[in-house]
């Protein structure tokens, strides 16, 4: 391919002229989505990104199976290699990074960002920012997990903030825990 001369960007250019998505494919997979319909609002780049029978709306996806398995879920962003993979149903999360998010399904309110932030909650209104920051997390609520592998280890516990690498992160259980500093 050598590219067009003399071309317009008003009269030449890769889309649709009617309300209909405009979906890419690789090996016959979808790999991106720009949808047209104003009352969905999804869209979506990278291999097998989005679902592509997605019912929910305001959906953003960017990356390999980033929210790959939404169904209903609304007003979720996911930017990176299965950033969300799991969400169906979930609504408002944030996940960026590889594998943030990953497993949540129906959470609500959750912000991940770090390569496995979040990794493994199922439960909502959770913040994580660091790299595995709160990665074992799985029924843990209200935790607030600042600093690469702050609450690590942390499974089932409830209300933590730990602020600073590696705080609180051999923490498995507990209640109303507080950690600043490494």
């Amino acid at each position: 391919l050598s590219g067009n001369a003399g071309t317009s960007s008003v009269n030449n250019f890769v889309g649709t002229t009617d309300n209909t998505a405009l979906i890419l494919k690789t090996n016959n997979q979808q790999s991106g989505l720009i949808e047209a319909d104003s009352t969905k609002r999804n869209n979506a780049f990278g291999n097998r990104a989005i679902n592509m029978a997605v019912l929910g709306t305001g959906n953003n996806a960017f990356g390999y199976q980033a929210l790959s398995k939404i169904s209903t879920g609304n007003n979720n962003v996911a930017m990176g290699d299965s950033a969300s993979f799991n969400i169906t149903t979930g609504f408002g999360n944030i996940s960026i990074g590889a594998d943030a998010l990953a497993t949540a399904g129906a959470a609500l309110g959750n912000i991940a960002i770090g390569s496995n932030a979040l990794k493994n909650t199922v439960t909502s209104e959770n913040i994580a920012i660091g790299n595995s920051a709160a990665a074992a997390n799985s029924t843990g609520a209200n935790v607030l997990a600042i600093g690469a592998n702050s609450l690590a280890n942390n499974q089932t516990s409830l209300t933590h903030m730990a602020i600073g690498n590696n705080a609180l992160q051999q923490l498995i259980t507990g209640q109303e825990n507080i950690a600043i500093g490494f």
